[in-house]
């Protein structure tokens, strides 16, 4: 589970990743395992394979497998029709979420949230145990002013946020600099 977080129209990055590993924030010490190698990490219980562990009640100490789209599908399916494990997994996916937005809303005001991926189809059934976990937080206090937007299909805004990065580069680090040499050379 990732992050891209804009702040003042900027996307922010840190010194030695994206500066958006959302996923890996603990969400419980010594908890389950995480496809990083840590426990307890949101991912740990939110993530595709997190969500597949629990409904098919596997230990928290299995490893982590791949599960594909159509599976989550299926499962989310299941999880619609009946009030079992699957269910029950997708609660605990919206309650790690939400005590980790809840955190992060903490320290920054609440702002618009997009989910990306396959899993965003799931949404209903993520959000009620998301909202209520937001709540529980001290950033909770303005729970109700976050909006949700889904996007099941990442490869288009994958696609246009490197197309933007890149040509954000273009523009600052190519054209800008000759702009400010030639400038300088007017103001003389």
């Amino acid at each position: 589970i990732g992050m891209g977080l804009v702040l003042k129209g900027e996307l922010f990055t840190g010194t030695h990743s994206s500066g958006g590993e959302f996923g890996h924030m603990i969400h419980r010490p010594g908890g389950a395992l995480c496809r990083c190698g840590r426990r307890g990490c949101v991912e740990a219980y939110a993530g595709n394979y997190a969500i597949w562990r629990s409904a098919m009640k596997m230990s928290e100490d299995a490893e982590p497998v791949d599960v594909g789209d159509a599976d989550m599908r299926a499962l989310a399916a299941k999880a619609r029709e009946t009030d079992g494990p699957e269910r029950e997994a997708y609660r605990r996916a919206g309650e790690a979420l939400g005590f980790g937005l809840g955190s992060l809303f903490a320290l920054i005001d609440p702002a618009p949230v997009a989910m990306v991926g396959v899993s965003a189809a799931a949404f209903d059934l993520i959000e009620p145990a998301l909202r209520e976990a937001i709540g529980q937080t001290a950033g909770g206090q303005h729970s109700k002013s976050i909006s949700f937007d889904t996007e099941p299909n990442e490869l288009p805004l994958i696609r246009e946020g490197c197309a933007v990065r890149a040509l954000t580069f273009v523009d600052q680090e190519i054209f800008a600099p000759g702009v400010q040499a030639r400038a300088g050379k007017n103001v003389a």
